[in-house]
């Protein structure tokens, strides 16, 4: 099964540069992919929590190892060094707003990544030259309401489409009358959840009831999930089926989906007013 985001499988030439968030973010692993204005354009190498004790400050520091040749830089003296070439570029990119920070595709519910924007309103900033590696000038990575607020509603139907590609995934790997019934449950679920949305409108809650039953709705969905998770699992247990098989991939995916959709229904309920447009 494709996913979205998925590493360049070769670098053709893999240049180091750190990039710095504040706080434990979590969710970056090694390999994951680093994008630019949706094209990949490298992949993460390590990724390390960092501690300041005369501070008092976390942070967690990347190494994230990028490609010239796929930024294919307009002018360039291929003569010279990608180092130079590369930092030279990017030392023009930063001082016009390039700035690295932590994303997820499909928003909110998808495998995380590291990715570089320009943006258009940003503190002045530069690429520090002077330490181990290069250090691109991060970000803090948008929250729920910031993401809402770009597409003008919660992106619940793009979360509803990626659990429907995960259990026809398991449906086709069993034919479990159990887990088809299971299955058949959580989409009689979603059903409910894509009407509940719909009936919010096009604002994602224009009021405190619509939002309390977008809540439960998602609550709802994620417990569902959990649900087929676990009787799959009780399948997978009985069989052969190695860690790292389809079947095993898709059901962490799941898991991890659940959460994310229990963590949104977490944070309607304790942030109702971000995402109630025009209320008074």
């Amino acid at each position: 099964m494709g996913r979205v985001g998925t590493p360049p499988e070769h670098l053709a030439v893999a240049l180091p540069y750190f990039v710095t968030f504040d706080g434990p973010v979590g969710g970056i692993h090694s390999g994951a992919p680093v994008t630019l204005g949706g094209f990949s354009v490298g992949e993460v190498a390590s990724v390390a929590l960092v501690t300041h004790p005369s501070t008092g400050r976390i942070e967690t520091r990347a190494v994230v190892l990028l490609d010239p040749t796929r930024l294919h830089i307009e002018g360039a003296d291929h003569a010279g060094s990608w180092s130079t070439l590369m930092n030279t570029a990017l030392t023009a990119l930063v001082r016009n707003g390039l700035r690295a920070a932590i994303t997820q595709t499909p928003p909110l519910i998808g495998d995380s990544q590291i990715t570089l924007e320009m943006l258009p309103a940003v503190q002045p900033a530069r690429l520090e030259l002077t330490g181990r590696y290069p250090a691109i000038p991060t970000v803090e990575s948008a929250g729920i309401a910031a993401i809402a607020a770009k597409v003008g509603r919660l992106p619940i139907d793009e979360i509803g489409e990626n659990v429907r590609v995960l259990t026809a995934h398991i449906r086709a790997l069993s034919s479990n009358p159990r887990l088809n019934d299971s299955l058949d449950h959580l989409d009689r679920t979603l059903a409910l959840l894509d009407a509940t949305v719909s009936e919010a409108g096009p604002q994602v809650a224009p009021t405190m009831h619509s939002l309390q039953e977008t809540v439960d709705a998602l609550r709802q969905s994620a417990s569902e999930i959990d649900s087929v998770a676990a009787s799959a699992q009780n399948l997978l247990s009985g069989t052969m089926a190695a860690p790292g098989s389809s079947m095993q991939q898709a059901l962490e995916e799941l898991t991890h989906t659940a959460r994310s959709i229990r963590g949104l229904a977490d944070y309607l309920d304790r942030h109702p007013d971000s995402l109630i447009r025009g209320r008074h």
